[in-house]
């Protein structure tokens, strides 16, 4: 079939061709960037598991990406816990790393079914870096 049969309306020209490529092109371009930069985030980003040791010598577990930014709020903001709002200063008693958010749920899951001797057990081996 030559090109002069196809009828005008059907034709496309050189721009219009251009321009929805590249217009495909740059929201594939952003969605792969975006991908990438989640898949950097996973990768980069440390969790951790922490004890914090409240003014009446109880311990609080959490978990947390920032632990300067999270002791920082459980003494001086409404963004920390109840239990410490109300039990404050507390300072970090234990931290450990996590590769993930749902490792270091798990793990803080565990350690807050320790019993009171195992979590201060695990507390009095902490050494601070």
């Amino acid at each position: 079939m030559a090109l002069s049969s196809i009828s005008q309306s059907a034709k496309l020209t050189l721009f219009e061709i251009s321009s929805t490529f590249i217009y495909h092109l740059a929201n594939f371009t952003r969605i792969n960037i975006h991908l990438l930069s989640m898949t950097e985030k996973n990768i980069t980003t440390t969790w951790w598991v922490y004890f914090l040791r409240c003014s009446d010598n109880s311990l609080y577990a959490g978990v947390t990406t920032d632990i300067h930014r999270r002791v920082d709020e459980h003494n001086n903001s409404k963004l920390g816990a109840k239990y410490t709002r109300a039990r404050r200063p507390v300072r970090l008693a234990y931290l450990e790393s996590a590769a993930s958010k749902s490792l270091a749920c798990k793990r803080e899951y565990q350690i807050r079914h320790l019993s009171k001797h195992q979590k201060e057990q695990l507390v009095s081996q902490y050494c601070p870096k």
